[in-house]
C-alpha cells in the first residue's frame, strides 16, 4: 500500500474510447492494483473533458479522502506481524549465539520503534530518522552504567530491520551509517600472557596456555574433544565450538582450520578413559609450558 497525498488518475485512448487508469488500494497487501474505467467516445469528448470525467470518478469513489486510507491500513501487514513471523521462520534457524543477539535488537529497538506501522510505511526517510535517534540517544545497560551504541551496534540494528523487511523494500534505499572508528584492538604481550599463564593452576592453566600457544576463541577451546588432538605433531583440529554450554558450528566456514602449538614447550597428554567411554571425550591436558609466549618469528615478506 502506497501512502500519497492523492491521485488524478491517466487518460489513454484504446481503439476509438478514452479510459481512465488509477490505482486501487488492496487491504492485506503492500502493492497497489492498477484498474481501469472506459470514460466515453472520442468522438464525443475531448482528451481534457476525459481527463475531468476521471477526476470525478475519483472523488466519487473516496479513493482520496483520508476515510479511505485509513480503512485500508487498517487491513495492510505491519512490522509487528512480519517481525513475528520471521522470528519463528527464519531467525530460529541461525545459529543460537545470532538468534540471541539479534532477537535482543528485535525486541528492544526495533518492535518498539515499527512494531503498529504498515510496512509500506516504513521508507527510506523513515529509517534514517531512527538511525539518528540510535546515535544520539543514550542507553541503559544492565550493570547500570547509561552510554550511547557504537557504530557497529547501530549498523548491526539496521541489518536486522532490512532481513525483515526484505530486499524488495529497501533495495533502492541509501541510507548515511554512522562510520566505524579504525582502532587497533588491545592485546596482551607475550611476556603478560606468561604472568596470565604463570599465576593461573590446573585445568585454567592449560586452557589460558592453549589460547595464547594456537589463539583459538573460548569457544573452540571449549569444543575440543580427545580427538582433535594430535600432541605428537603439536596439532589442534577445530572441529566446533560450544555456546552456552550447547556444541555449534564455529564462526565461519574459514573457522574449521588446523592450528598449531607455538613455542617451545613439552607436552604431555593425558586423555580421561572414563570421559571417552561414557561419550563425552573432552580434551584433558596436563602440560608444562616455560617458554611457551616466547615472540613467534615473522617473515620478512
Amino acid at each position: 500500500m502506497s501512502f500519497r497525498s492523492g491521485q488524478s488518475g491517466t487518460v489513454v485512448k484504446k481503439g476509438q474510447m478514452w479510459h481512465g487508469r488509477y490505482y486501487v488500494d488492496i487491504p492485506g497487501e503492500e502493492s497497489r492494483r492498477r484498474s481501469s474505467v472506459p470514460l466515453g467516445s472520442i468522438h464525443t469528448m475531448k482528451k481534457p473533458e476525459a481527463k475531468r470525467k476521471l477526476r470525478a470518478l475519483l472523488e466519487e469513489m473516496g479513493l482520496n479522502e483520508d476515510s479511505h486510507l485509513e480503512r485500508t491500513q487498517a487491513g495492510a501487514k505491519t512490522f509487528g506481524s512480519e517481525a513475528a513471523w520471521w522470528k519463528e521462520n527464519k531467525l530460529s534457524i541461525f545459529k543460537p549465539s545470532c538468534q540471541e543477539t539479534m532477537g535482543s535488537h528485535l525486541d528492544k529497538y526495533l518492535v518498539p520503534r515499527f512494531s503498529s506501522l504498515p510496512l509500506a510505511a516504513i521508507d527510506e526517510k523513515r529509517v534514517q530518522e531512527f538511525i539518528a535517534d540510535l546515535r544520539r540517544t543514550e542507553y541503559k545497560w544492565p550493570n547500570g552504567i547509561s552510554r550511547k551504541l557504537s557504530p557497529k551496534s547501530i549498523r548491526n540494528i539496521v541489518g536486522v530491520l532490512k532481513q525483515v523487511l526484505g530486499e524488495k523494500i529497501w533495495r533502492e534505499w541509501k541510507l548515511t551509517l554512522p562510520e566505524i572508528p579504525e582502532t587497533e584492538q588491545r592485546c596482551f604481550r607475550p611476556d603478560e600472557m606468561l604472568q596470565i599463564v604463570n599465576a593461573a593452576t590446573g585445568q585454567w592453566k592449560v586452557l589460558f596456555a592453549t589460547l595464547a600457544s594456537t589463539g583459538l576463541r573460548c569457544g573452540e577451546a571449549f569444543g575440543l574433544h580427545v580427538e582433535d588432538l594430535d600432541l605428537a605433531t603439536g596439532r589442534i583440529h577445530v572441529r566446533r565450538s560450544v555456546w552456552n554450554g550447547e556444541e555449534v558450528s564455529v564462526k565461519t566456514k574459514r573457522g574449521y582450520r588446523t592450528a598449531f602449538l607455538q613455542g617451545e614447550c613439552e607436552t604431555q597428554a593425558e586423555p580421561d578413559s572414563q570421559a571417552i567411554e561414557s561419550g563425552t571425550s573432552r580434551a584433558t591436558c596436563i602440560s608444562s609450558w616455560p617458554r611457551l609466549c616466547a615472540p613467534r618469528e615473522r617473515s620478512s615478506g
